[in-house]
C-alpha cells in the first residue's frame, strides 16, 4: 500500500515500510536526508545550507550510481545490501 502527504516543499510517500521524501524543485527540506537520486540527467542536485553553516554558495551533491534511477517508490524497494 502507498500513502502520499503532500507538503508545500516536499511530498512524502509511505511504501511497503519506510518513507520516501521527494524534494520539489526549489523546494526547502530538512538537513538529515539521504540523497538518492535526482530527475536532473547527471544525477546531481544543488543544495544550498545558509541556515546551517552561513555559506551562501549551493554545494552540489551527486546520487551514487545504485542509486540514481530510484525515482520511484517501487525502485527504492529493490535495493539490496546496504
Amino acid at each position: 500500500m502507498c500513502k502520499m502527504i503532500d507538503m508545500d516543499d516536499f511530498m512524502i510517500i509511505l511504501f511497503q515500510g519506510f518513507e520516501e521524501i521527494i524534494v520539489k524543485q526549489d523546494g526547502f527540506f530538512p538537513a538529515d536526508l539521504l540523497f538518492f537520486a535526482s530527475t536532473n540527467p547527471d544525477g546531481v542536485c544543488y543544495v544550498e545550507t545558509s541556515n546551517l553553516d552561513g555559506e551562501t554558495n549551493l554545494k552540489i551533491r551527486k546520487a551514487l550510481e545504485m542509486t540514481c534511477d530510484c525515482l520511484m517508490p517501487e525502485k527504492v524497494a529493490e535495493i539490496k545490501g546496504f
